[in-house]
């Protein structure tokens, strides 16, 4: 049962991993999921936490790492997976803080019809044409979406990494 649970969680955040770098990237391209379907956006971006309740649930308490399961094969695909995590931590942190700092700490919003880019600590929000704003809408869709690959792959890691030593008990 608790191998069959194990699967499940992996699939699930290998889905949701592969789904959110289509997604994240297809921004890139003129395609929003953001603007195309606000309810998919939101579960996508409320997916992230279900790879780490997979890991509450299948936490066994009192096990402890030992020094020899860091050097055990966990084979190609744990190699792939952590080569993945380390190119998408820094794609992460630069990708949050350029959009940021392009968006001036703010976000797009509307507000009585009106296009505005609200700014933080009170600032007056600055008036954006249609076209200003759509660009802040990607904007802040690739700000919001970066993190995703990473808030998916690093559950699949550790649940990937324990499904292959549970199998060696």
């Amino acid at each position: 049962m608790r191998k069959s649970i194990t699967i499940f969680f992996l699939f699930y955040t290998a889905i949701g991993f592969i789904a959110s770098l289509i997604i994240h990237f297809l921004l890139f391209f003129g395609f929003s999921l953001y603007k195309e379907s606000p309810s998919l956006w939101l579960i996508m971006h409320l997916s992230i936490f279900v790879g780490y309740i997979g890991l509450y649930l299948l936490r066994k308490p009192g096990r402890e790492l030992k020094a020899e399961d860091y050097t055990k094969d966990l084979g190609r695909l744990m190699l792939v997976i952590t080569i993945l995590f380390v190119l998408l931590v820094p794609y992460t942190i630069i990708n949050f803080f350029y959009y940021q700092s392009v968006l001036k700490h703010g976000y797009p919003d509307r507000v009585n019809g009106q296009y505005l880019l609200v700014l933080e600590h009170g600032q007056k929000p600055k008036v954006l044409t249609e076209e200003e704003f759509a660009r802040a809408e990607t904007y802040q869709a690739r700000k919001t979406s970066g993190h995703w690959m990473l808030a998916h792959l690093f559950p699949l890691m550790l649940l990937y990494m324990n499904y292959k030593l549970e199998g060696d008990e």
